[in-house]
């Protein structure tokens, strides 16, 4: 779901801030923080944290995964969430 909820009418602010731990040469775990703002009188805020890893399979295959849970959160009730998995594939040509 989107941060928000599905509908919103005022400007996002979102800031990502990681720290990443190399656990040798194609390995690396670390932390994520995640916030979302919305830009208005009545702004609602979401900040979530987690762990993250990357596995770097090949020079040009690299595969992500997070999880994050809420450690802020001040949104409508439709808006709140729980927690928020994400996983990624990039591929380099």
């Amino acid at each position: 779901s989107l941060p928000f909820g599905s509908k919103v009418s005022d400007d996002i602010l979102t800031a990502d801030s990681s720290i990443v731990c190399p656990l040798g040469d194609k390995f690396n775990v670390g932390a994520t923080v995640w916030q979302n703002y919305t830009i208005s009188d009545n702004g609602q805020q979401n900040i979530l944290m987690g762990p993250n890893a990357q596995w770097n399979i090949t020079d040009n295959v690299n595969l992500n995964g997070s999880v994050a849970i809420p450690v802020y959160q001040n949104v409508n009730a439709s808006a709140e969430q729980n927690y928020v998995m994400s996983a990624s594939l990039s591929i380099k040509f």
